[in-house]
């Protein structure tokens, strides 16, 4: 961490998508593929709390500095789709 950071956190994954990523000294959550009947989150899930929580926590700070006392609400939707032609990616 650098001396001027405000924040640093450190997460962790050995497992790869089957298994366990955590937070060190803080959260540890149960990683599974999209593809997989196995039981736990995955990763864009966790993208996609990532980007509700930023978003919405960006939008109640501006309501809030300009008096708004209007409540926010951010929905994500993550779609994983099969790509029937790859020749048309990059």
């Amino acid at each position: 961490m650098s001396k001027d950071s405000l924040f640093h956190a450190e997460m962790i994954n050995e497992d790869g998508i089957s298994g366990t990523a955590f937070v060190r000294d803080g959260l540890s959550v149960q990683v599974s593929s999209v593809t997989s009947p196995q039981k736990g989150t995955n990763p864009e899930e966790l993208l996609g709390l990532s980007w509700a929580t930023c978003l919405n926590a960006t939008i109640q700070s501006l309501l809030k500095g300009r008096g708004t006392p209007a409540k926010s609400k951010v929905v994500v939707h993550v779609d994983l789709k099969k790509k029937k032609n790859f020749r048309n990616l990059f």
